[in-house]
């Protein structure tokens, strides 16, 4: 660390300041993260101008609802919030010919066929499921199985608390196991 880092004040500082509505502190957290943020964004994206915009909402959002935030880990927290907000606006966007190129272009695995098809139906199977859970409970499983987020950074990014994230967490996977072994047990009498 130089003594100019020293000098400089840190993400925690300048997002309290933030809080108190110091527009001077949020946009030198802007300046100092919106090269990595788009780099967070454009890796999901691949589009100049959707990564832009979506850096410029993750920043208005952190904005507006600074008051009500704890966040401990002003980068990370940061760099979930666009990485989740990405994969958000992907899913909303449906595939693109790049998207579709680059899935091409994924090598192929070395499983045989029918453990391809039992392993593509199982998960088609769990989407189904999870696709017929109430919105926020599905908006909550998404982030924490699909996108590996802490029910902390779930609880932080949705404004709720960290109980009932747990909560609802704990209802998709009981609704989960109920169907499946409904499932299993229709196939075994077949």
């Amino acid at each position: 660390m130089t003594v100019r880092d020293k000098d400089k004040p840190s993400d925690s500082s300048l997002f309290t300041q933030a809080k108190s509505g110091n527009r001077l502190a949020f946009n030198t957290l802007i300046e100092r993260h919106w090269k990595a943020l788009y780099q967070v964004g454009f890796k999901v994206l691949q589009n100049d101008d959707a990564t832009q915009d979506l850096i410029q909402d993750v920043f208005l959002r952190l904005w507006e609802k600074r008051e009500d935030l704890k966040i401990n880990h002003v980068k990370a927290y940061m760099e979930k919030a666009t990485h989740y907000e990405a994969l958000k606006r992907l899913k909303t966007q449906g595939f693109t010919e790049s998207d579709e190129e680059i899935l091409a272009s994924l090598p192929s695995l070395n499983q045989n066929i029918d453990d391809l098809l039992s392993y593509s139906e199982k998960r088609n199977e769990i989407i189904s499921i999870v696709e017929k859970l109430p919105k926020r409970q599905k908006e909550i499983f998404y982030m924490s199985r699909f996108e590996d987020l802490s029910n902390e950074e779930i609880a932080n990014l949705l404004s709720l608390s960290k109980s009932t994230v747990e909560k609802q967490i704990t209802n998709a996977l009981k609704v989960l196991r109920v169907a499946l072994k409904v499932t299993m047990a229709v196939l075994a009498l077949c």
